[in-house]
């Protein structure tokens, strides 16, 4: 399995998730967006799972690589605000924040080598 593979075996593992512990997704969706939150989740749990295909195969990886760039660039508002609502958190939860947002940062770097690679 190569990186870009690992990427979307990642990325589909959180796309089921986002079908299988909606209200864990839902919940993280900020109110300030319109509709309900279930949309939201379901539509970036979609998206994930395509692009997780995408990125899988030679042919569409570099469809997938751009597609998990915009992905990880418009979820990044949820995770912002799920910082936020449990700021004043467990520490557990606080240090499980203070490594998931950084972390996107090279995700993003990754999703652009993948892209410039294909």
């Amino acid at each position: 399995m190569n990186k870009a593979q690992g990427f979307a075996a990642a990325l589909g593992g959180m796309g089921v998730l986002h079908f299988a512990a909606r209200d864990a997704f839902e919940s993280i969706v900020p109110p300030q967006l319109p509709g309900h939150p279930r949309l939201y989740n379901y539509a970036s749990g979609l998206w994930e799972l395509a692009t997780a295909g995408l990125l899988w195969r030679k042919d569409t990886r570099r469809a997938g690589a751009a597609s998990a760039y915009a992905l990880l660039l418009a979820v990044w508002p949820a995770n912002f605000y799920h910082a936020w609502k449990e700021r004043s958190g467990s520490v557990p939860k606080r240090c499980y924040h203070v490594v998931r947002l950084p972390l996107q940062i090279p995700m993003l770097h990754l999703a652009r080598r993948i892209y410039q690679a294909n």
